[in-house]
């Protein structure tokens, strides 16, 4: 199960740590341990509902990520903040979509992005199908 946080950036005492002379190990424990201590945990839906999550506009905030992915729904969220394989073409896309272009990226490059994410939607249906996720019909409340 994942722990997402929502932490201040724009402090004096987030300036102090990342200017600090800690390194290594002892820093990234050190930011981790700030960003439990001072940061807000939020649920998956209240980061998704938030779209500047992912803005390099100066908003004050971020968001990092603790734990492993259990679930489809948590490998979204886990693949924005931190990694996931079968979801890198969407960072790719985001962040670096100049790569994404046959001078820079090759077939194997393009190929192993699809994959990736053909395996992902696999497993997102089979967590459907098998009621990892649920998910509710009400067609008998849509109004056309």
């Amino acid at each position: 199960m994942i722990q997402i946080y929502r932490y201040q950036h724009d402090t004096q005492k987030w300036h102090d740590l990342i200017n600090s002379s800690l390194t290594g190990k002892e820093r990234d424990n050190s930011i981790n341990d700030f960003i439990k201590e001072n940061g807000t945990e939020v649920s998956i839906q209240e980061y998704l509902n938030d779209f500047n999550r992912d803005s390099f506009r100066n908003k004050g905030y971020s968001y990092k990520c603790f734990g492993q992915a259990e679930n489809c729904i948590e490998r979204l969220v886990y693949g924005e903040l931190e990694y996931d394989e079968g979801l890198s073409y969407c960072k790719t896309r985001e962040h670096f979509p100049e790569d994404l272009c046959e001078s820079r990226t090759d077939w194997e490059d393009m190929k192993s992005y699809a994959d990736g994410m053909a395996s992902f939607i696999d497993c997102l249906k089979s967590e459907v199908a098998n009621g990892t996720i649920k998910v509710t019909n009400s067609c008998k409340d849509r109004t056309l």
